[in-house]
């Protein structure tokens, strides 16, 4: 079913718990590997860690696993299928592991581009918690039941979420100080525009009709006015 993820009876908790267990063990992993003295990874690690880039690299991995808790037991009311949580352990793997090892392979000294990850990420999380928040709390009022929710940081984008999620990412890879963290940047926006994005799109559509219609004639995807 093309949007099977959002179209779901899935009442149970063993998807969430999946979720909130893989990011706990591979956020582990990803702090191992940030700290641990080199060599490692069969030699192919023979830096020691930089304290900075991995201390603030850390920080924002536990950052990302708190977001996700609080996702999973207060934001996210509806139920979640395996389809949806199978895949977002290959997300947590990206950010935590190969982050992790990416970082590891830097041995240039923390610079500009640190401090601006930094901005980064915080500015990032701020707008994907914080709209998510405000969503939230414009649905629990009973006057909004069976309304689409346009206003506020989504009346900027249709997906200001996921916007938020992609500067987040950009942030933590800015923080490694390697250029190949790059690769993951562009492959989680291309899963955003061009698969995660037209699906909900195409969900919201079937359940909210004209008032969706109306939203997407004024409103852009995931770059406000551009994109």
């Amino acid at each position: 079913m093309e949007n099977s993820i959002y179209q779901t009876s899935n009442t149970g908790n063993g998807p969430k718990a999946f979720v909130i267990l893989s990011g706990l063990l591979l956020l582990s992993a990803g702090i191992y590997i940030s700290f641990a003295r080199a060599p490692m990874l069969f030699g192919a690690i023979q830096t020691d860690p930089s304290p900075l880039r991995s201390g603030l690299l850390v920080a924002s991995m536990i950052v990302v696993v708190l977001r996700i808790l609080f996702t999973m037991t207060f934001l996210l009311k509806r139920g979640m299928n395996w389809d949806e949580a199978g895949g977002i352990p290959f997300a947590f793997f990206l950010y935590f592991v190969v982050y992790g090892i990416l970082a590891r392979l830097t041995d240039s000294t923390p610079g500009w581009a640190v401090y601006l990850g930094v901005a980064l990420f915080i500015g990032g999380s701020s707008l994907n918690t914080g709209s998510e928040l405000a969503r939230h709390f414009w649905k629990k009022n009973p006057e909004h039941k069976g309304k689409l929710y346009t206003t506020g940081a989504f009346g900027l984008a249709r997906h200001i979420n996921y916007t938020g999620d992609i500067l987040w990412i950009a942030g933590m890879a800015l923080i490694t100080g390697n250029w190949f963290s790059c690769i993951v940047v562009v492959l989680m926006f291309c899963f955003f525009a061009f698969f995660n994005g037209p699906m909900l799109d195409r969900y919201l559509a079937s359940k909210y009709g004209s008032q969706y219609d109306e939203w997407a004639k004024s409103t852009r995807s995931l770059i406000p006015g551009i994109f």
